[in-house]
């Protein structure tokens, strides 16, 4: 719906009237989506978030000693390593930090607004299923 919103913006005057109705349409189902099914959706508390937040961060000095261990221990066994090599075993690390604490978590599942969003279009779960005390099934 996003992607076809977008397209017929692009188009602006050039619109038929049916086509500029179906935009309209497009537009006006996805807010009333989003302003029927947001608040029904349950937001992480602080206190989750701050303890996400620090097991995060733990996750990510953890991920940082292993590869720095992996590469001395590699180093040691007289293998020469490249950046690349070394990028390579970074990887995991580099993905930690960038991995931010999710606002919405549904069906035991963390979910960003843009997956939720993506999913809703995609009809794959069924909003009635998202149930006040998921949060707390952590």
């Amino acid at each position: 719906i996003f992607s076809l919103k977008i397209a017929l913006e692009q188009k602006g005057p050039e619109l038929k009237p049916s086509t500029q109705q179906l935009k309209d349409s497009i537009c006006e189902a996805l807010r009333q989506t989003i302003t029927d099914i947001m608040p029904r959706i349950p937001r992480l508390s602080l206190s989750l978030i701050e303890k996400e937040t620090k097991l995060r961060e733990q996750t990510i000095q953890l991920k940082e000693k292993q590869a720095q261990a992996l590469i001395i221990q590699k180093e040691n066994e007289g293998l020469t390593l490249t950046d690349q090599d070394k990028a390579e075993i970074w990887k995991e690390v580099d993905t930690w930090k960038n991995t931010k604490i999710p606002d919405y978590f549904i069906k035991g599942k963390y979910i960003d607004m843009f997956t939720f969003m993506e999913k809703l279009w995609k009809y794959d779960f069924d909003i009635d299923e998202v149930q006040e005390n998921t949060v707390q099934q952590i």
